[in-house]
C-alpha cells in the first residue's frame, strides 16, 4: 500500500457538481416525474430511501441539465451530514439532486467507481475533512474542496479487486441481519408462549417498577448536537425504531 500513489479527486474524476433547488429557478416540486435525491434521500450505509425522494418536472431537469444523475455516478453529501455517499444505480433514474449533494462522475478506464465511492467514504478522507474544519462551526464543502480530496490509487486490478472483497463482506453482513430479524421474531414468539401478554398478565407474574430492578437510572448528555461528523455520535429516541431496533440513519454528533 505505501507504493500506491496519491492523486487528487479532480484529476480523475470527468465531472464534479454539484444541483440546486428547483424554487431558485423559477419551478416547483411535483407529485411525480424526475427523481429528486436530498442528502435526507441517503442512508449512513449508503442505500437510498425512495421513500424521501422530492420530484421535479422534466422540463426542471432539463434546465438542470449539469447535475443530471447517470448510472454509476457517486453522491457525496456536502453539507449538513457530511460524507454520506451512493452509487446511482438505474432504478432511480432520471433523477437529479439538489446543493447539498456533490455528483462525482469516474471513467471507467484506469480508475473503478466503487473503489472511489469507498475511498470517499475512508478515514483518509474523514481525516482531511477535520482539518478543513478546525475553527468552524459548521462545516459545508465547496466544489474546490471535494475535487482537492486527496485519495490512494492503486493499480487498476487492485482497485477492483478491493470494491469486490468488500461487496461481499457488506451481503454478508447484510445476509446476517436478515437472519437475527428472523431470530428475533422466533424469540418473541418464544417469549409470548413462556410468559404470555406482559400488558394481560394471565400468568400472574409478580409486577416490579424499573427504579426496583435497575442499578442506576440516568439522563444522558445535553451538549449541543450536529450532524457534521464529529468524534463521537450521540444516540437519540429517533435512532431507535418502534420494533427496538437501532437506527442509524441520521446520527448527530459531539466533540
Amino acid at each position: 500500500m505505501s507504493k500506491w500513489k496519491t492523486v487528487r479527486l479532480g484529476d480523475v474524476a470527468t465531472l464534479i457538481t454539484k444541483g440546486t433547488t428547483p424554487t431558485t429557478i423559477g419551478f416547483e416540486f411535483e407529485n411525480t416525474g424526475v427523481n429528486f435525491i436530498k442528502v435526507e434521500s441517503i442512508t449512513d450505509t449508503s442505500v437510498f430511501v425512495k421513500e424521501k425522494f422530492n420530484h421535479i418536472s422534466y422540463e426542471c431537469n432539463e434546465k438542470m441539465k449539469r447535475s443530471m444523475l447517470c448510472k454509476n455516478d457517486i453522491l457525496f453529501s456536502i453539507a449538513g451530514a457530511l460524507g454520506r455517499t451512493a452509487i446511482v444505480n438505474e432504478s432511480i433514474l432520471p433523477a437529479n439532486i439538489n446543493q447539498a449533494l456533490a455528483l462525482v462522475r469516474i471513467p471507467e478506464v484506469y480508475v473503478n467507481y466503487r473503489y472511489v465511492e469507498l475511498a470517499l467514504k475512508s478515514s483518509i478522507v474523514y481525516k482531511q475533512f477535520q482539518k478543513q474544519k478546525q475553527g468552524v462551526a459548521q462545516l459545508n464543502l465547496s466544489l474546490k474542496n471535494i475535487s482537492d480530496l486527496q485519495i490512494p490509487l492503486p493499480p487498476f486490478d487492485v482497485q477492483k479487486h478491493i470494491a469486490d472483497t468488500l461487496d461481499k463482506a457488506q451481503k454478508i453482513i447484510d445476509g446476517n441481519k436478515k437472519q437475527l430479524e428472523e431470530l428475533d421474531n422466533l424469540i418473541k414468539a418464544i417469549f409470548y408462549d413462556m410468559f404470555g401478554d406482559p400488558v394481560a398478565n394471565e400468568k400472574g407474574w409478580e409486577i416490579s417498577q424499573i427504579k426496583e430492578l435497575a442499578r442506576k437510572i440516568q439522563y444522558g448528555t445535553s451538549k449541543k448536537a450536529t450532524t457534521d461528523v464529529q468524534e463521537y455520535p450521540i444516540l437519540r429516541m429517533n435512532n431507535i425504531t418502534y420494533s427496538g431496533e437501532w437506527d442509524f440513519s441520521d446520527l448527530k454528533y459531539i466533540t
